[in-house]
């Protein structure tokens, strides 16, 4: 089969491929860029300043039917293509929608032709965005959320290509696009522990088909709509499991769920709960489930405490706007939660785990490390760590948190779920220094504290963010050097070069004490997304970018300029090794 790869600009299709290259030696990896560019003998870049866009797109159509034809009937094809690709795709293809959760942020690139002239390299991507979200869409058979920093080969992700994962923990919602995948083979119900069909999701036309092709004992029904309940009661009578929510009122006399559910909620999270209480009242078998919107971490705490009571028959998936809370779901495969879900890319709710997250966490593994802050969707910490992490009997974790959830209690609940460590990102290193119980002399002197350790109950506390300066910033002591923006780090970074000019980037000129600079300078990009850019007679050389991520406004001032960028990726590198030597020791 051919299989076709869509996603956004700089999603990571081009790597993917290398990697399904080493998965499926045997099969025929082919990038449609690359393929372009050889036809053309050109650059596609060049293609693009010479001769517009229109005249690429028909290069792209005929260089990819050309493909089609030539690979037609062989195993295993995978072609990456374009992200503004837009034609129609031959229905016996499967198109793979590859995604990242940071699609949504933009990205700024050196090596691609910008799109419009009269927008920056962000507003470039962006404008873009929403368009392309809705062609992939429409054009997916399939989703592929992969995680973010995803460079090397993996087993889980070979599982996720190969179709040889089983996730016996947790069920699959179905939509209308698994309907299809349903009728083609390419997705096996018997790979879930169930799957859900709601009636607010499928037609009746769907619901019989899947009737049809999923075991009865592996199928959950939810009553979701009034005005369907007649239609749907022939459909609960050949389930295994039939889901009655709340929010229909009572139960129907010829309806028998075993499993009851609520997804909206009071003002009050215990008035919740004894409604919901005297609801399932009538129906003392039936299996409770909770997957309402929980708005903090002393709420969750709460749901836990409720769960815990009557482990066994309640089932708690908490939801939020934004998927804060799909970690505290996969952890509660550790509970033995009957009913839990996962997506596979894209689900019925952001809190679901992606298959990626559910395959990558063992359940042998009772307690966890974890990325603490917020925004933390763009972390290469999952990456760099799991593999180490669970070498050493321990998942790692990615939860957000800002300034408002971590406290003394929100810490004390994650160590009764089994933490014992975190790397801990922005917003929360001043706040984790006032939470430490012993503080090296380092982040003592600092203030501030970008790695826990729990040991014997206490947690110690260290900063290896100057171990990462040290490697991103090396060679820059006999330059002249601007800090543009700095907040936490300014302090570490002035201990290494104490020569350094601080400019504030909320108001685009020198801190005070300090002078303008004139002559050529290094940019040691320290500031965030509202910050001002530096005034474009300002020399600059080379800018040195604290953050990592694409969407980063030092990387697309880089690009704007055509000035020499260095990433923080190596700073993150340097430090998260030195962090594997706090949690890990010398093993």
């Amino acid at each position: 089969m051919i299989h076709l790869l869509i996603g956004h600009r700089g999603v990571g299709k081009s790597s993917l491929l290398r990697r399904l290259s080493v998965y499926f030696p045997k099969a025929v990896c082919l990038d449609l860029d690359e393929e372009i560019e050889k036809h053309l003998d050109r650059k596609i870049a060049n293609v693009f300043a010479e001769d517009g866009e229109g005249f690429f797109r028909r290069a792209e159509l005929e260089v990819l039917s050309k493909l089609l034809k030539e690979n037609n009937g062989k195993e295993n094809v995978y072609i990456a293509l374009g992200a503004g690709y837009n034609h129609s795709l031959p229905e016996q293809c499967n198109c793979i929608w590859v995604k990242r959760k940071t699609d949504k942020d933009g990205r700024s690139f050196f090596n691609r032709p910008a799109l419009s002239d009269n927008l920056s390299p962000l507003q470039d991507y962006l404008e873009r965005f929403s368009s392309r979200e809705q062609i992939y869409q429409s054009m997916a058979n399939e989703v592929y959320l992969m995680p973010e920093g995803l460079k090397a080969e993996c087993e889980e992700e070979k599982q996720i290509f190969s179709k040889s994962y089983y996730c016996g923990q947790v069920g699959l919602t179905l939509l209308k696009r698994h309907v299809a995948l349903l009728k083609t083979g390419s997705l096996n119900p018997n790979q879930f522990a169930f799957l859900e069909l709601r009636d607010d999701l499928l037609s009746e036309s769907d619901l019989e088909i899947c009737f049809d092709l999923i075991p009865k004992d592996r199928i959950l029904f939810s009553f979701r709509e009034e005005k369907k309940i007649q239609k749907s009661k022939k459909f609960a009578k050949k389930a295994k499991r039939i889901d009655w929510p709340l929010e229909l009122g009572a139960v129907k006399h010829d309806i028998e769920p075993n499993v009851l559910s609520l997804h909206a909620r009071k003002d009050s999270l215990k008035e919740t709960l004894d409604a919901y209480e005297g609801f399932c009242s009538n129906f003392p078998e039936a299996l409770q489930k909770i997957a309402i919107p929980i708005y903090n971490f002393s709420e969750l705490a709460d749901l836990y405490a409720w769960k815990m009571n009557s482990k066994e028959k309640r089932q708690i998936l908490p939801s939020s706007i934004d998927g804060k809370w799909n970690w505290f779901r996969n952890l509660m495969r550790l509970e033995g939660q009957e009913i839990n879900f996962v997506n596979d890319g894209i689900g019925s709710s952001l809190d679901q785990m992606s298959l990626f997250e559910y395959l990558s966490f063992n359940c042998d593994y009772k307690n966890f490390l974890a990325v603490l802050g917020n925004p933390i969707q763009h972390s290469y910490s999952i990456t760099e760590h799991w593999q180490d992490s669970q070498k050493n009997g321990l998942n790692f974790l990615s939860i957000q948190m800002d300034r408002k959830d971590l406290n003394f209690e929100s810490l004390e609940f994650l160590k009764r779920l089994g933490f014992q460590g975190a790397a801990i990102t922005s917003p929360l290193k001043e706040v984790a220094f006032e939470l430490s119980s012993e503080i090296s002399d380092l982040a003592k002197q600092l203030r501030s504290v970008n790695t826990w350790n729990l040991q014997e109950g206490k947690m110690f506390a260290d900063n290896t963010d100057i171990v990462g300066l040290e490697a991103l910033l090396d060679g820059l002591q006999e330059q002249q050097v601007v800090v543009w923006g700095g907040g936490g780090t300014l302090k570490p970074i002035l201990s290494l070069l104490p020569k350094a000019v601080c400019y504030s980037a909320r108001e685009g000129k020198p801190r005070e004490s300090y002078e303008e600079i004139s002559g050529d300078c290094v940019l040691i990009w320290a500031s965030g997304e509202k910050g001002m850019k530096p005034r474009k007679d300002m020399k600059i050389k080379k800018i040195v970018d604290l953050s990592y991520t694409e969407s980063s406004k030092g990387r697309e001032l880089a690009v704007e300029r055509g000035i020499d960028y260095k990433s923080g990726l190596e700073m993150f590198i340097a430090q998260a090794a030195q962090q594997k030597k706090i949690w890990y020791g010398s093993k």
